[in-house]
């Protein structure tokens, strides 16, 4: 007796699905994964965090710092300024003891307004000349000794020498004039830059010393330089020439500044490397030394393509094919 067949390949044929719910069944999976995608993607864009402004502490100091000493050392005479005075280039400060410096001024005056010899040197060249013009004529008609002619000519030479020797001596005297006049000026102490006096460091009366010759502290306020140490890993934020905001802490308010230095190298202990900003302060508002702050603002990175870009990859690697209804009967 034969089994009976068709009751279990009806059955078969009941369970197995058919192609449009093959094509269903895969097209709801790839509805899935792209929904899936595009939800992570728009996720990630709106959890990427904003660009998080850097921080970096710093303080102001002058843009020029002068510790001014005297050119001489000696006794000081005469301070001329105190603490706080505005100077400008040039001007005298203090003065120290030139009494010897002016007497050898003077003298060296008097002897550069001698013209004596020099008068004297002319009036023998001029007697010699006629001396020698006289003896010519004579020894042109024959009155006179070729010798005696030599002669006449030889002093007349030396008495030209003479002349120029005494116009030489009178230019070493007037050269000297200068050079005492410069070692008079040298015990003036003058202002070498534009600024204000921070500080006076010696008084009237006393000495100037190889190891304590410093008398004024000169600082130009009127920019001043913010100094920062970036750290290495943020030092590619900042640009020469670039305008960044520094806030002043005893001032309560931000200003702009631009970047006039950045140093070439690291700092191996901290591994910072030092940045200058420059901050106009020609009012002279702002205070060397003040505590500041500087804030930069890192350039944000889109990451929404990137996303977008994976889940079209993802979706594409699924691939389907439709199935045969006769590989669904067999």
């Amino acid at each position: 007796m034969k089994p009976d067949n068709s009751n279990r390949t009806s059955l078969y044929r009941r369970r197995r699905p058919s192609s449009v719910q093959w094509m269903a069944c895969v097209g709801m999976i790839m509805s899935a994964a792209m929904i899936g995608d595009s939800g992570r993607a728009a996720a990630q864009t709106r959890s990427a965090p904003p660009s998080v402004p850097l921080v970096f502490d710093g303080f102001t100091e002058p843009a020029q710092d002068v510790l001014v000493s005297g050119v001489d050392l000696g006794r000081l005479t005469a301070i001329h300024v105190r603490m706080g005075d505005r100077v400008s280039k040039g001007d005298l400060l203090a003065q120290l003891d030139d009494q010897l410096q002016e007497s050898a001024l003077r003298i060296s005056q008097a002897q550069a307004d001698i013209t004596g010899e020099i008068r004297m040197a002319v009036a023998e060249q001029k007697l010699q000349q006629l001396k020698t013009e006289s003896l010519r004529k004579l020894a042109a008609d024959g009155m006179a000794r070729p010798e005696e002619l030599q002669r006449a000519e030889a002093d007349l030479e030396a008495a030209k020498a003479r002349v120029e020797i005494a116009q030489e001596q009178q230019r070493l005297r007037r050269l000297q004039v200068q050079r005492d006049q410069i070692e008079l000026n040298r015990r003036k102490v003058l202002a070498p830059c534009d600024g204000r006096i921070a500080r006076v460091m010696h008084a009237a009366g006393e000495y100037l010393t190889p190891a304590d010759a410093v008398i004024f502290r000169l600082i130009a306020t009127d920019t001043l330089d913010a100094v920062f140490n970036v750290p290495v890993e943020h030092i590619h934020h900042v640009q020469m020439g670039q305008t960044v905001s520094v806030f002043l802490r005893s001032q309560g308010k931000t200003v702009d500044g631009t970047v006039d230095c950045i140093s070439p190298a690291i700092d191996g202990e901290s591994g910072t490397v030092q940045v200058k900003v420059l901050l106009d302060n020609r009012d002279e508002t702002f205070l060397a030394g003040d505590r500041c702050t500087l804030q930069l603002t890192p350039q944000r990175t889109a990451r929404t393509t990137t996303g977008a870009r994976n889940s079209v990859t993802r979706v594409s690697r699924i691939h389907w094919q439709p199935v045969a209804p006769e590989a669904v009967t067999q």
